[in-house]
């Protein structure tokens, strides 16, 4: 049993799902798995794994999520950026970058939406930065000005979830 999707179509269709996190060359499975758990805590967020992030047939991704890949919606894509000219969903980073809103005031303009996290210590590709209009960020005020992937996607899944179910 999987939760794989094989097109695209299938993505923009789905019937439950309102947030997509598009997971851009993720390198650690451990973090795609620890998304996997948050996104099926959600129960409305689906997951595509774009570039070399690592999918749930690694082992390492199936050992984290602890079989949350057998429920979640999710899907596979080499390019993200196709996304952004064959979906009509919200399309939205999070990134610590100057045009970033705080994701807790912040307020989606669309209620079905593509939310792109990045690598772990390159953030999101250029590729996918021009690509969007709208960044969002979680608010750091401790020396540190980033999270780990999982954990920021996590944030911000909880966050998009609670606002597209009002």
């Amino acid at each position: 049993m999987t939760a794989k999707l094989s097109s695209l179509a299938e993505v923009q269709s789905h019937p439950t799902i309102t947030t997509w996190l598009v997971a851009v060359d993720v390198r650690s499975a451990y973090n795609v798995g620890a998304m996997f758990r948050t996104a099926d805590g959600t129960g409305s967020t689906g997951i595509i794994l774009a570039g070399y992030s690592p999918t749930p047939e690694n082992p390492k991704v199936n050992k984290t999520a602890l079989g949350a890949e057998f429920h979640v919606p999710w899907f596979v894509v080499s390019d993200p950026t196709e996304l952004f000219s064959k979906t009509s969903f919200a399309h939205i980073g999070l990134e610590t970058t100057q045009k970033a809103q705080n994701i807790f005031t912040w307020t989606p303009t669309k209620r079905k939406l593509f939310l792109y996290v990045g690598n772990e210590v390159t953030g999101l590709p250029l590729s996918v930065m021009t690509g969007l209009k709208e960044f969002v960020r979680i608010p750091m005020v401790g020396l540190k000005q980033s999270l780990n992937v999982a954990e920021a996607a996590s944030i911000a899944m909880y966050e998009l979830f609670r606002k597209t179910q009002e």
